[in-house]
């Protein structure tokens, strides 16, 4: 199946948020993603839970140089995404040109048990294409089933959110 041939299960075609504080990657992702039949929305800031969920997104793709650590803001953002019940469901993809995310074990070992793919920037269109039809053809983030709000990290939104997934 192709992009163009991705539908959700209710027949659209996926919808993809795409949040990057640089304005020419913004306007990539959004005519190559248009081109391949996504419905694009994309956004230069951090959005709130209410925001994204207003949006309702199939999956998100979502920039860490938002933060001064790009560690930090991992962890930031699957606490905000992961923890409302209403986003919790919806795939993410994290964008970074820190090297550090996918540099350090431990930290790509816990993205990967939480099934949350990272694209290294700069990065190739087909790669980004292969990880964004990987990501919508999944049915649930293994968060989804495993999130433990009460954990005293998530709720400051940092820390080990690899225990979300103890199987």
């Amino acid at each position: 199946m192709t992009a163009r041939d991705a539908r959700t299960s209710d027949g659209r075609r996926p919808h993809v948020l795409v949040i990057d504080d640089a304005p020419e990657l913004l306007d990539l992702y959004l005519e190559l993603l248009e081109s391949e039949g996504y419905r694009v929305t994309t956004s230069p800031a951090t959005l709130t839970v209410d925001d994204i969920c207003a949006i309702a997104p199939d999956t998100i793709v979502h920039d860490l140089l938002f933060t001064d650590d790009a560690v930090d803001g991992v962890w930031q953002v699957l606490s905000r995404t992961r923890l409302d019940p209403r986003l919790a469901p919806v795939p993410l993809i994290v964008s970074t040109a820190d090297s550090r995310v996918v540099n350090d074990d431990d930290l790509a070992v816990r993205l990967e048990t939480l099934a949350v793919p990272v694209i290294l920037k700069p990065f190739a269109i087909d790669n980004l294409l292969n990880v964004l039809q990987y990501a919508l053809e999944q049915t649930e983030p293994c968060a989804t089933s495993h999130a433990n709000p009460s954990h005293p990290h998530l709720r400051d939104g940092g820390g080990p959110v690899a225990d979300w997934c103890a199987s």
